[in-house]
């Protein structure tokens, strides 16, 4: 794994650490990332990572039908993933029944139409030009469930 996975580990532990408030410092936590990606990299494994460390600490089993993505930071809030198309239509193609992924990130804007307004002011004219567009649930486009998660603390709730 690369770096940024590296420490999205570190902090995925101090993040379960804190939740649970059980020290992990005497522990060795061993993180095995298994994908059919040819590289496993960026920190979008963070919240998986710190929710099975809470569970494992917990023993408590994670269900298989539950898949979260998105990087973390230290406080435990759920903050960034990229491509959430392609890993939503990869948890639906693995028979997930939800996905969580970080606040904001649960739709994509489809049929974008550009749109100008222009205004006449002192003999010049000024315009506005919009992008509207559809604002469509990435779930509903797939048939999976994507909920929005803003911390760990809330994800954990949909797994445990």
């Amino acid at each position: 794994a690369d770096l940024s996975t590296q420490y999205s580990a570190r902090v995925a532990t101090a993040v379960a650490s804190n939740y649970t408030k059980i020290d992990v410092s005497n522990l060795d936590i061993i993180y095995n990332l298994q994908s059919d990606a040819s590289v496993v990299a960026g920190q979008s494994a963070g919240s998986l990572m710190a929710v099975s460390t809470i569970a494992a600490l917990q023993k408590r089993q994670l269900p298989h039908d539950v898949i979260i993505t998105g990087s973390i930071n230290m406080e435990g809030d759920v903050v960034d993933a990229g491509g959430i198309q392609a890993k939503a239509e990869a948890a639906k193609n693995a028979d997930a029944r939800l996905l969580l992924v970080p606040k904001g990130s649960g739709s994509i804007m489809l049929n974008l139409t550009r749109a100008q307004r222009c205004t006449p002011y002192e003999g010049k004219q000024y315009c506005i030009i919009t992008y509207p567009g559809e604002l469509i649930s990435i779930g509903d486009s797939l048939g999976i469930e994507v909920v929005e998660v803003e911390t760990i603390a809330e994800a954990v709730g949909h797994f445990l």
